[in-house]
């Protein structure tokens, strides 16, 4: 997908499973600052942030690892963040997230509109040689495709969607 600039491609692909601890750092967060415990994700984002530090600290001196440290840290300090914010309201508010069913939908989904989303984008550049408008057209599909798979998976509902978009 990146002509141009295919390291880019390499990038986010080692950057990808950051996202899961970023959605849940932020889900957990949310919940604790909605408890009125704000110095609870604070005080876990200090210490994420310090992880970030130290290790962007070691691991950037590895010439090997290049720009791919700062993913690394990242995910890291995500973890740390993410697993203490949950690790406080299992253990200490008694309230289950049920991680395996947050997951286990969003990443079907992801996976099918991969796979998807790369095969029309492989189609219409055989088909077409205008690859910038191939890409908009493949994203567009994707979110189609992903939100098609949310209604079939049930992890989205017709009765959630007035609330896109919606401010509480």
């Amino acid at each position: 997908m990146f002509t141009k600039h295919p390291d880019g491609g390499e990038l986010v692909m080692h950057g990808a499973l950051t996202i899961i601890f970023i959605t849940t750092a932020q889900l957990s967060s949310s919940i604790l600052q909605g408890m009125g415990k704000q110095y609870v994700p604070t005080l876990f984002a200090i210490i994420a942030l310090s992880v970030k530090f130290i290790l962007n600290s070691i691991l950037l001196r590895i010439p090997t690892l290049h720009i791919y440290s700062v993913i690394y840290s990242t995910l890291i300090a995500y973890m740390v963040f993410a697993l203490l914010c949950v690790y406080y309201l299992r253990y200490k508010v008694g309230l289950n997230l049920h991680l395996g069913s947050l997951y286990l939908y969003p990443l079907l989904c992801s996976i099918i509109m991969s796979i998807l989303g790369l095969s029309s984008f492989y189609i219409l550049n055989n088909l077409f040689n205008f690859p910038n408008i191939n890409l908009i057209l493949s994203i567009a599909l994707c979110i189609l495709i992903y939100g098609l798979s949310g209604f079939l998976s049930g992890m989205l509902k017709v009765e959630d969607l007035p609330h896109f978009g919606k401010k509480i």
